[in-house]
C-alpha cells in the first residue's frame, strides 16, 4: 500500500530521532505545524519542500509520490480524452504498444485475443514489438473475402527469401542505402535492387533524397503478417502467453 505523505514525514521524522518541536525549529514552523502535517490536517509550504526533504534524508519526488490507484484513474481519464482526438482503435495500439515495451520481455512476449468485436495480436521480439488490432465485425468480414489473386500476391512476396533478407535489413525510423544491404545481407546489388523496386511498388518501402531506403508505413501490414506466421509456428505457440475467445450474444 501506498504510504500518504503525512505517513512519510511522520516515519522518516522519527527515523532521524528528530521530535515534532525540533522538525518545526529546523524548518521555522511550529512543532503544532508538523504535527498538523502528520495528521494530514494541512501540507507543508511548497517553499519548505526542499529543506524538509533534506533534514528527512528522502528526495521530493519519493515524498509527492502520488499514489498507484489515483494514478491508475488519472492515466485512465486522459487516455480516454487522447482516444477522442485520434481514434479508439489508434489510442488503444499505441496503449498496448507502450505496455508491452515497458514490461520485462521474459514476462510478456506474446498475446492474441479474437472477439465478435475485432482482432488484436501482439509479439515481443528481439527484433521489436509487433502490434495489429482489427477492430469491427465488419472488417472481419471483409478479410475473410479477400480475392486469392491479392493473398497470392502477398505470399508470394513473402516467400521469396531475397525479399525477406531485405525487410530484414530495412527499419522503420534510419534509411539504408542499397550498398549498405547488400553488405549486410550478402545480396547481389541486382537483386537487392529488383526487391527494393518491388516493395515501393507495393507501398512497403520509401526512398529519401539521399538514395537510403526505409520501411513505408503499409510494411506494419508485412509485419502483422509476419507476426502471425509466427504464432502458427513451435515457438510462436510457446511465445503466446494468451489466446481468448469471447464472443457475445
Amino acid at each position: 500500500m501506498n504510504k500518504s505523505i503525512a505517513e512519510k514525514i511522520s516515519e522518516f521524522r522519527k527515523l532521524r530521532s528528530l521530535s515534532q518541536q525540533e522538525l518545526g525549529e529546523k524548518l521555522g514552523v511550529t512543532g503544532q505545524a508538523v504535527s498538523k502535517w502528520e495528521k494530514g490536517e494541512s501540507m507543508p509550504d511548497i517553499m519548505l519542500l526542499p529543506k524538509l526533504c533534506q533534514i528527512l534524508g528522502i528526495t521530493a519526488d519519493a515524498l509527492l509520490e502520488v499514489p498507484s490507484a489515483v494514478k491508475k484513474d488519472s492515466c485512465m481519464a486522459s487516455l480516454a480524452e487522447y482516444a477522442k482526438e485520434v481514434g479508439r482503435l489508434e489510442a488503444t495500439k499505441q496503449a498496448v504498444e507502450v505496455c508491452v515495451r515497458a514490461t520485462d520481455a521474459r514476462m510478456v512476449t506474446g498475446s492474441a485475443t479474437e472477439s465478435s468485436d475485432g482482432i488484436s495480436v501482439y509479439a515481443d521480439t528481439d527484433d521489436g514489438t509487433v502490434i495489429s488490432i482489427i477492430y469491427g465485425a465488419d472488417m472481419l468480414s471483409k478479410l475473410k473475402s479477400q480475392s486469392l489473386a491479392d493473398i497470392k500476391k502477398v505470399c508470394d512476396l513473402l516467400s521469396d527469401e531475397d525479399t525477406l533478407g531485405v525487410i530484414a535489413a530495412l527499419d522503420f525510423c534510419k534509411g539504408i542505402s542499397a550498398e549498405d544491404i547488400v553488405k549486410n545481407t550478402n545480396i547481389p546489388l541486382e537483386k537487392v535492387e529488383n526487391v527494393l523496386f518491388k516493395l515501393m511498388k507495393g507501398g512497403f518501402c520509401d526512398c529519401d533524397f539521399d538514395g537510403k531506403y526505409e520501411l513505408g508505413h503499409s510494411a506494419y501490414a508485412l509485419m502483422s503478417m509476419l507476426a502471425a506466421i509466427f504464432f502458427t509456428t513451435e515457438n510462436g505457440r510457446k511465445a503466446v502467453n494468451s489466446v481468448t475467445k469471447n464472443y457475445t450474444v
